[in-house]
């Protein structure tokens, strides 16, 4: 299952993958919230956030990669963080980093663990851990009710 949460008035998407590989409609759900963030963060001239926790062995297949790349590439300003405790997960996102071109003023990293990412994004963001702790048990409900994504316009 693939879950986001879009704050849109902080310009951050949260997203968490758990169980089985990443399905068609999976994916283009995650195009379409990668391209929103990316729409809304030129339309503010502001950076974007991005959070992608990773709790399944199951990773991208190569053409999942490079659409993701492609679509990660429109992401002009601001920050990725990728939380996985996968080697083989971290390695595919490194490629993905590959294949997308350099952009100055966006950064992409990855962790092992939530802890270490989220504060990578707070030093680099200027969020405060709270809001991204906010959404991440935002996503976790969504996976207890089988939701897919949810925006949302809140000050949590």
């Amino acid at each position: 299952m693939f879950v986001t949460v879009y704050d849109a008035p902080r310009l951050i998407l949260f997203a968490l993958h758990t169980g089985e590989a990443l399905t068609e409609q999976e994916l283009e759900g995650l195009v379409a919230a990668i391209r929103k963030l990316a729409a809304d963060g030129t339309a503010r001239q502001l950076p974007t956030t991005a959070l992608t926790i990773v709790e399944t062995g199951n990773t991208l297949n190569a053409v999942q990669r490079k659409r993701l790349a492609a679509e990660v590439s429109g992401l002009r300003r601001g920050c990725h963080a990728v939380v996985t405790d996968s080697v083989l997960a971290r390695t595919a996102m490194t490629a993905i980093r590959w294949l997308t071109p350099s952009t100055d003023g966006f950064e992409e990293s990855t962790h092992a663990k939530y802890e270490e990412a989220r504060a990578w994004l707070v030093e680099r963001t200027g969020h405060p851990a709270s809001v991204l702790d906010a959404l991440l048990a935002q996503v976790r409900a969504q996976v207890g009710k089988g939701e897919r994504s949810v925006e949302r316009g809140f000050s949590p």
